[in-house]
């Protein structure tokens, strides 16, 4: 038996033969295809183990299913698309049916204390950061407009396109720094005190050049996108804050 597809979309891809839209194949057979409750027992065994023999309801409904599609392939497909729907093919444990009602929560008394909550916002897809927050004056060091401008060349924005903010209070090598001229509601909520930028910050694990970086990054890869688009949300490479979620809260 290869990998079985595990929802009803893949299900489909798995009937019509497109191989490159589910997981794998299902190589069974009923030996005896008039034979329903037969058919849904090496199912059952197949798929959960035997788990479905404690269920009797389940079962009873699968069974009727099976024979109402007509049997044969279409009654086997109707019953896997069963299988897949029940808890004992998701779980591992055994299912009890019951006929009671879940007793009532209560809600908890609530604290008192003020809701705190950390909304993330990702937004698929390049963003060219260099020239969304840009040097613009009073810059110290080695660090300026003028750097910024030698270094990306043809992408530099000028200083007369950006939109500024004022950093002086921080302890930033610029007193004032530019925002792209297409995000006024971002330099809006800046200057109402609503937002604030966390910059330098990704995902290396120590500082490293084109020349070494294979070596030194042994915790992460920086080319697979859907490993990034994880390592972005976590910023948790080592795995020092497994389960934390969002930046590692």
């Amino acid at each position: 038996m290869a990998i079985y597809p595990n929802n009803c979309h893949l299900l489909e891809s798995y009937y019509a033969s497109t191989d490159d839209r589910h997981y794998g194949k299902l190589a069974y057979s009923p030996p005896d295809p008039n034979d329903a409750a037969g058919v849904v027992d090496n199912l059952s065994l197949l798929l959960t183990g035997g788990r479905l023999r404690l269920n009797s309801v389940s079962k009873s409904m699968i069974i009727d299913a099976y024979i109402n599609a007509g049997g044969g392939n279409d009654g086997l497909r109707m019953a896997q698309k069963l299988f897949i729907s029940l808890p004992e093919f998701h779980t591992t444990s055994v299912m009890h049916s019951t006929t009671n009602s879940r007793p009532e929560v209560e809600p908890p008394e609530p604290s008192g204390k003020r809701y705190k909550a950390v909304v993330f916002l990702f937004l698929q897809g390049g963003l060219d950061s260099f020239n969304v927050l840009v040097p613009y004056s009073g810059c110290s060091g080695t660090l300026s407009h003028e750097h910024y401008r030698s270094v990306r060349g043809q992408l530099h924005i000028p200083a007369g396109e950006l939109l500024p903010i004022d950093a002086s209070t921080s302890s930033q090598p610029c007193d004032t720094f530019g925002v792209h001229s297409n995000l006024k509601v971002v330099q809006s909520l800046y200057n109402d005190g609503d937002l604030l930028f966390i910059a330098n910050m990704g995902v290396l694990q120590q500082y490293l050049n084109e020349d070494n970086f294979r070596e030194k990054m042994d915790q992460t890869q920086l080319f697979a996108h859907n490993i990034q688009t994880e390592e972005v949300a976590n910023v948790d490479i080592m795995k020092d804050q497994g389960g934390r979620g969002i930046g590692g809260r």
